[in-house]
């Protein structure tokens, strides 16, 4: 998928300062990802750097045993490795390509849930650099569930992406 050309850091910024503005950039974003829209993720952390994403529980998001469904933990683990990458690459237009995703469940999920993913220095100039050089970038990141109340480690998602750079 082509990216536009944006500075997610910035909307971020902008929407952090105002009332409510955060929920009003989660919107936007259920609009460039319909299928988030159901799960109603609220981005809490959005820099170059860091990424984070709070999942409300609720009923529709629980499974047979009542916790949260396995499904709904892997879509904000990956919702936040995404937006780290849009936090990088975004604004360089390039087209960002999830090729494998694999998680470990660790515990249930028993309420609301934080999902976070970080991006090195080193892994951000490795992009820049061959974005720079129009190669085709590959990287892996990690994101981590946990208890939003506790800090209790929930799963653990590791992925593999692909840039591209912009087309001309």
């Amino acid at each position: 998928m082509a990216i536009p050309k944006v500075d997610l850091v910035e909307w971020y910024g902008r929407a952090a300062a105002v009332p409510m503005g955060t929920r009003a950039l989660d919107r936007v974003l259920w609009q460039v990802v319909p299928f988030n829209k159901a799960l109603k993720p609220h981005v809490i952390q959005l820099s170059p750097d860091e990424v984070g994403v709070e999942l409300k529980t609720r009923k529709l998001l629980h499974n047979h045993l009542g916790s949260m469904h396995a499904a709904a933990i892997f879509t904000v683990g990956e919702y936040v490795q995404g937006l780290l990458m849009l936090s990088n690459a975004g604004a360089l237009g390039a087209e960002l390509i999830l090729t494998s995703l694999t998680i470990d469940y660790t515990a249930k999920a028993k309420g609301d849930v934080v999902a976070r993913a970080r991006m090195t220095p080193e892994i951000r100039a490795t992009v820049k650099e061959g974005l720079a050089r129009g190669d085709n970038t590959e990287l892996q990141l990690q994101s981590v569930v946990s208890d939003a109340v506790t800090g209790k480690q929930l799963a653990v998602l590791r992925g593999t992406w692909k840039l591209r750079p912009p087309r001309a």
